[in-house]
């Protein structure tokens, strides 16, 4: 079917991979991210973790229900995208109020986990989460 619009080679990719956040199913659910997890192509699951990274403060109630399999992501060494899966798990983790995992999990997010970051350049969930796992960390160690 043409829509008498010339088509640009390659527009089809670009627009399956936004570059910015995407509304979450009209901004009510994290569902359709969450279902990308089960394909088997790595690259979607990279695009639903980075997604995910965005609205997981918003929807972690969500989110948590899928933190074995973002987990689980995580610890596979052969995924491009499990320090991102580390990091979206550990901030679902964080919002449970179970900071030991959220803290472990933090720990193997790699540059998702910037401590060194200034306070200014994060919101203040980030702050929150920053601020409240580095007192765990020096509680544990």
């Amino acid at each position: 079917r043409n829509s008498g619009l010339p088509r640009q080679p390659g527009s089809m990719a670009t627009s399956l991979l936004p570059p910015a956040p995407l509304p979450v199913d009209g901004g009510s659910s994290a569902q359709g991210l969450l279902a990308l997890l089960e394909e088997e192509n790595p690259a979607l699951k990279g695009h639903a973790l980075q997604q995910l990274y965005h609205v997981v403060d918003q929807y972690w109630a969500e989110v948590a229900n899928e933190v074995p399999l973002i987990e689980e992501l995580s610890e596979d060494p052969t995924f491009e995208h499990r320090h991102l899966a580390a990091a979206v798990a550990s901030r679902c983790f964080f919002h449970l109020e179970e900071y030991n995992d959220a803290l472990r999990l933090a720990l193997g997010a790699g540059r998702y986990f910037d401590v060194a970051a200034s306070s200014s350049s994060r919101t203040a969930a980030e702050n929150q989460f920053v601020d409240t796992l580095v007192a765990k960390c020096i509680d544990e160690y």
